[in-house]
């Protein structure tokens, strides 16, 4: 009798430590594939930020209407990018001026030219957003160029 209890409970301890080993590896894959996927997502940010500003610094200084639209596209991925990575709750901080961002880019579309009439404060606030993807500060100022520009549409 003893020598099968000792048997089960080496079969036992035997499962445990696979089905241990098997949730840890797991654990760790899906770990690497979070991280994995954070540094896509940052990489998409940074570059459809740089992107975004290139393309309307480039119409400011041509007046090429093709670069401004680049840059509204260019700056539509970048906010879906980061919608993805920083929109909700990280560190205990809520991420939730989003919205203050989709008005500029709905004016972007549905007012080009009152936008281009206010292209460098647009960029000026872009730039700031730029140096500190999840900063704050450029918050306010994307909230007053909006401002700004529906005080102007008739």
């Amino acid at each position: 009798m003893k020598k099968n209890v000792k048997k089960y409970l080496a079969i036992a301890a035997a499962l445990v430590c696979v089905l241990g080993a098997f949730a840890l590896g797991r654990w760790m894959g899906l770990r690497q594939e979070r991280d994995s996927f954070r540094e896509k997502r940052t990489a998409i940010c940074t570059m459809g930020m740089e992107y975004t500003l290139e393309s309307f610094q480039s119409f400011l200084d041509t007046g090429d209407e093709a670069d401004y639209w680049e840059g509204a596209r260019w700056l539509d991925r970048f906010l879906f990018a980061y919608q993805e990575l920083y929109y909700g709750e990280k560190d205990g901080v809520v991420y939730t001026y989003m919205p203050r961002y989709a008005n500029l880019q709905k004016l972007l579309y549905s007012q080009p030219e009152a936008c281009q009439a206010h292209m460098e404060e647009i960029l000026k606030a872009l730039e700031t957003q730029k140096k500190d993807l999840t900063g704050l500060n450029a918050y306010g100022m994307v909230e007053e160029i909006c401002g700004e520009i529906e005080s102007t549409l008739p």
